[in-house]
């Protein structure tokens, strides 16, 4: 389950430029994500007010947030090599959609270099908090 929310340095970010959509979980140091035994807000969620931990957002939380917030949409691509799935490598771009046009706004530039689905979107969100 830990592997649903956005590494700690993405949700300080995330405070930082922010976010305060309740959450399911709360960072209370690098290293300790906790689940439960917290004090929740009345519908039964974790806000990032006036609190030192750090709110937890899910991925798709965070990736909602920009497009509602700020109309960015972030999108992961995959692209096979060597004519395989087997082997395949992950890019991504991020998206402005602004009065019905679509603006591609950032997109990495060094091709398809990332192995993993979410080293690629942690690029990403990473790369979408500079457009904010």
């Amino acid at each position: 389950m830990k592997n649903l929310f956005v590494p700690y340095e993405l949700a300080v970010i995330a405070k930082e430029k922010g976010f305060n959509e309740t959450c399911l979980a709360i960072f209370e140091d690098k290293n300790t994500l906790w689940y439960g035994g917290l004090e929740y807000d009345a519908d039964g969620h974790f806000k990032n007010e006036n609190s030192s931990n750090i709110c937890a957002p899910l991925y798709q939380q965070l990736v909602d947030w920009f497009r509602e917030k700020h109309n960015l949409f972030i999108k992961i691509s995959i692209e096979e090599t060597n004519n395989s799935f087997e082997e395949k490598v992950y890019d991504h771009c991020i998206l402005n959609m602004f009065w019905g046009e679509e603006k591609e706004i950032h997109r990495e530039c060094n091709g398809y270099n990332y192995k993993s689905y979410y080293e690629a979107l942690n690029k990403a969100i990473e790369e979408a908090f500079k457009l904010i």
